[in-house]
């Protein structure tokens, strides 16, 4: 084998990037273990390390072609996957037990998925993420050891860490390992390049340029994690996600999906606004929830803070089923429906102290926003699910918001009728097909007292008041159990998620058309304002009444009831329905005359309208003006290279130094000759005059004279190379130092002299 082939084959190898793509490897395996969505995540290290070397072992066999590579890899992955979880399972099991186990359990999450139920076996994720990690392993060592194309390693694998991040609230420990694992593979694999341009050119040089290379490769990527950590956490401003807005509505079906296939998962911490307001409401695991400020609201009363609204529930789960997009102007009448009799306008002043968020607050029923929002709705009729802003909100930013609460005293309600539309029916009287008998048993068995739907409502609410003890360390229901009938009769603990969907589906079961609704409680009201913070986000029950619309419930123990008048307070004693009914007519009238003048075409059309941020054109143009610097020096660069690495060794030396006396204030001229020019470095370069000298003189000969040099004359010249660059280096720090201190000095002492004269 020549020895260029033999160069080729060892560039890229070495321990030092084996070890620094295993701990890149490893810090993805370790964050998503320490997310705790189940057990038997330990095993991805497992599957990472085999990934890795079964990559490795692939980019060393040159001789078999990338497709068969990969096509191996592919085939590979089920027996290493089914092995790594089999050794999950019973240690009782034979190894063909353990297959048949794992074949039926994936074969019945299947059929629940493709049937469109909710799936709750967390053994079947830990199975997609065991894969998931050996072929990204995989693809990391065939890009490095294959390819030679470090970022093919480090985005795939970044990708994923970034989502288990986002999703799963932890320390910075394995994003730190992963960022300053990468940046040095990063050092690494560029020396490497350069080691092979340097051997191309027969350019001789130490090994101890390695160690320096890696050392200051590791001192700046620890002091670029140290900047990072104390930049604001909202830098460089979330107006720049607005670019991804468009890839928002297929991310949240993608959670919704997500969600449903696997909704068993532990509830992992997140820090609001997206606590309890997600695609998907769970009873899940444990919550963290702190102090940290959410927003102010201004307003004459309050109750509730709405987010989200959930419709359909499977298993434990809640999703928003109707979710079809509507965009709305500022003062939009749209959504001023008729939401029922006994109901007056509050408006709300709400000021935001989270950034990164769309979603926006308002007391139950929201009728107008201050801003274009984009509401996802039900249609015919509409009826509001959710209301997201058409830009990306920061903190500090306020919105007014308009809603119909409701004012019905019990004694209203109580006698209303239950003659529900039939859109009611199908959309909030659903129920999971395999809900356990003994639910609907427990809540005919509560109610049975009681002869209309308010005062059932109540039972129910009563019941899990005292029934259920609230509990923010409950872990969740085991797999295969409906939460609320695990919660009901297994284990009566819980926090507001628990109680909220035990009383929703307990009504269904009822025949009371009944919905969950997440947001935050009432907060702390001081000085006109209620300052919200995270610790009181929160869900509860909204049971619909055809003369009143939708009324909330609280059957969380922690929280305080509601307290409804006796008799109605805002109206008259016994108010008039034709009165009301005529009220409403007027309004629907109201509303048909403004929607004549409005352009319905218009809404359809996706459209961003908001105030000018300043802030964010500021970064914008900053970032502009650093990425076209940036490029701007990296190609001077790539081009100053790629004709450095065509010049022989001393020209490519003596080049080298000519630029570096630049930085030291040499002045050239045309006329002057290789020697001459060393003269003059040799003056900016005292301790180097030697060195100088001889570079010049090698490249003096080489240009001259038809020989090239032999290898001891390139090892001379390598010698005097590293002693005029440690001797330049000294030189940098003197020169910077002189003008630095030099006319500072100077300055001082002409203060001095005329402060002494005067």
């Amino acid at each position: 084998m020549s020895a260029h082939t033999t160069q080729e084959v060892d560039l890229g190898e070495g321990i030092t990037t084996l070890i620094l793509l295993a701990l890149v490897l490893l810090s993805l395996a370790g964050s998503v273990a320490a997310a705790e969505w189940t057990d038997g995540l330990h095993i991805l290290s497992w599957s990472v390390l085999a990934g890795l070397g079964w990559g490795w072992l692939s980019a060393k066999m040159r001789r078999i072609p990338s497709i068969g590579a990969h096509f191996v890899a592919l085939v590979l992955t089920v027996p290493v996957t089914v092995l790594l979880v089999a050794s999950l399972l019973s240690a009782k099991l034979t190894l063909e037990e353990k297959l048949v186990v794992l074949g039926a359990r994936v074969l019945e999450w299947c059929e629940r998925v493709a049937s469109g139920g909710s799936a709750s076996d967390n053994l079947v994720f830990v199975i997609q993420l065991t894969a998931l990690a050996w072929l990204v392993a995989y693809v990391a060592a065939w890009f490095v050891y294959r390819r030679r194309q470090v970022w093919g390693a480090l985005v795939p694998s970044g990708a994923v860490l970034l989502i288990n991040l986002f999703y799963a609230a932890q320390t910075d420990f394995y994003l730190g390992l992963y960022l300053l694992s990468a940046l040095l593979l990063l050092v690494r694999t560029n020396l490497h390049a350069l080691e092979r341009r340097w051997r191309a050119a027969s350019i001789g040089y130490t090994s101890d340029v390695q160690l320096d290379v890696m050392g200051y490769g590791a001192l700046f990527a620890f002091l670029l994690l140290v900047v990072v950590a104390f930049l604001p956490a909202s830098a460089p401003g979330p107006t720049w996600l607005a670019l991804l807005d468009p890839l928002q509505e297929p991310w949240h079906n993608l959670e919704t999906h997500f969600a449903r296939a696997f909704s068993a998962l532990r509830a992992v911490p997140r820090p609001a606004p997206i606590a309890f307001s997600s695609s998907a409401l769970t009873m899940g695991g444990p919550i963290a929830l702190g102090q940290r400020p959410v927003m102010d609201v201004r307003a004459d009363n309050g109750r509730y803070w709405r987010a989200r609204v959930y419709d359909k529930y499977q298993a434990g789960t809640w999703f928003s089923a109707h979710l079809e997009p509507l965009l709305l102007n500022p003062n939009d009448m749209r959504l001023d429906t008729p939401q029922g009799y006994l109901r007056v306008e509050v408006t709300q002043t709400i000021t935001l102290y989270l950034n990164d968020q769309n979603i926006l607050y308002a007391q139950s029923q929201p009728i107008r926003f201050s801003m274009p929002i984009e509401a996802r709705v039900a249609t015919d009729p509409l009826d509001l699910t959710l209301a997201r802003a058409r830009r990306t909100l920061r903190a500090g930013d306020t919105y007014t918001v308009v809603s119909a609460i409701s004012v019905a005293d019990e004694d209203s309600l109580r006698a209303d009728t239950t003659d529900y539309p039939n859109w009611i029916r199908a959309r909030y009287l659903q129920l999971s097909d395999d809900l356990p008998a003994r639910v609907r048993a427990k809540a005919r068995e509560i109610a049975a007292p009681f002869s209309n739907p308010y005062d059932r409502a109540v039972a129910l609410e009563k019941f899990l008041r005292a029934h259920i003890t609230y509990d923010e360390n409950v872990s969740a229901p085991p797999l295969g159990v409906d939460g609320v009938d695990y919660v009901l009769f297994e284990r009566p603990a819980g926090y507001c998620n628990y109680y909220a969907s035990a009383m929703a589906v307990m009504a269904r079961t009822l025949g009371i058309p009944a919905r969950v609704v997440s947001g935050y409680a009432l907060g702390h009201y001081a000085d006109g304002v209620f300052h919200i913070v995270e610790a009181d986000a929160h869900s509860w029950v909204e049971i619909y009444f055809p003369s009143y619309g939708w009324i909330e419930f609280e059957p969380t123990a922690t929280k305080p009831e509601i307290e409804r008048p006796k008799r109605a307070q805002a109206t008259p004693e016994n108010p008039d329905v034709d009165q009301a009914a005529a009220e409403q007519r007027r309004r629907e009238r109201n509303r048909a005359d403004e929607m004549e003048e409005e352009d319905w075409g218009a809404a359809l059309i996706p459209a961003r309208i908001g105030r000018f941020d300043e802030r964010a054109a500021i970064f914008w143009l900053v970032g502009v003006l650093v990425l076209a610097s940036g490029i701007i020096v990296g190609v001077r660069r790539w081009t100053r290279v790629r004709r450095r690495a065509r010049l022989a060794p001393a020209a490519r030396v003596y080049e080298e130094m000519l630029e570096r006396a630049r930085w030291l204030g040499l002045r050239e001229e045309r006329h002057t000759t290789p020697l001459e020019r060393a003269q003059v470095i040799g003056n900016l370069v005292p301790d180097a005059r030697a060195a100088t000298a001889c570079i010049a003189t090698f490249y003096t000969r080489e240009r001259f004279s038809a020989r090239p040099l032999d290898a001891s004359e390139r090892a001379t010249l390598a010698r005097a190379w590293e002693m005029w660059r440690a001797a330049w280096w000294r030189g940098v720090a003197q020169h910077t130092a002189d003008r630095i201190f030099v006319p500072a000095r100077r300055f001082i002492k002409r203060a001095h002299t005329n402060q002494r004269y005067y």
